[in-house]
């Protein structure tokens, strides 16, 4: 992920490049989603060292575990969808 963002913002990567992050929040976090069912999720606030914003939060889940996998099926059903399923109805 953190690849990605540098590539695509270059005030990412030199905010990445600096390691200048503040403490840390971590919790844990349960989410009901429609599509895939009960969530638990950890999850690490990021954020500017002085600053009232902008926060990077990330949720992650066990790995190798029924979160993980119920999110990796999250993720599949979530890609954008082309030009031919962009006429088909949502569920």
């Amino acid at each position: 992920m953190v690849g990605e963002l540098a590539v695509r913002s270059d005030e990412f990567a030199g905010l990445w490049a600096r390691h200048d992050v503040a403490e840390t929040t971590r919790g844990r976090m349960r989410v009901h989603h429609p599509l895939v069912g009960e969530l638990n999720l950890d999850g690490d606030a990021y954020p500017m060292p002085d600053a009232t914003g902008p926060v990077l939060i990330a949720f992650t889940a066990e790995e190798g575990g029924p979160d993980a996998e119920r999110l990796q099926l999250l993720a599949g059903l979530l890609v954008a969808p082309g030009p031919a399923a962009a006429s088909r109805p949502r569920p």
